[in-house]
């Protein structure tokens, strides 16, 4: 005769220390760049609020940090700052025209402290910016 045993376990979830980063077993740069990752450096994927500018016309055509040349009308362009991978991709809210803008990390920049991004020309217009030049957005990391 056989008996058939059902149980169900209760596994706690792994206690973390109070020093490191959640997010660094699932830190999507973490193979990308696995000597600059670590519990205190590694990408905030939350949504947060920075303040962004735009470049143009005086850089058309000359070649950003990954090696491109920039192109002020391609709408998914990019700087940031803070050592985001080449690539890396993002979520934009604009609150002024209600819209997301998806982009990629493609150059390095801006230079102006308290700034986080640097849209491409089509991106600040597609974003609402042209006449301010500034605006602080909401910008979330996908991948």
């Amino acid at each position: 005769m056989f008996f058939i045993i059902w149980a169900f376990v209760y596994w706690p979830a792994p206690a973390i220390a109070t020093d490191t980063c959640p997010q660094t077993d699932m830190c999507p740069y973490a193979e990308v760049i696995p000597e600059t990752i670590s519990a205190r450096t590694c990408p905030d994927t939350s949504p947060r609020v920075v303040e962004v500018s735009y470049y143009g016309a005086a850089f058309q055509g000359k070649d950003m940090a990954n090696g491109e040349p920039f192109d002020m009308y391609d709408a998914t362009i990019v700087a940031h700052k803070e050592g985001l991978p080449f690539g890396a991709r993002m979520s934009v809210y604009c609150p002024e025209k209600g819209i997301y803008l998806y982009l990629t990390v493609s150059d390095r920049g801006p230079f102006e402290p308290g700034r986080t991004l640097d849209f491409s020309w089509a991106a600040a217009r597609d974003c609402g910016i042209l006449k301010t030049g500034v605006a602080d957005v909401v910008m979330e990391l996908l991948s």
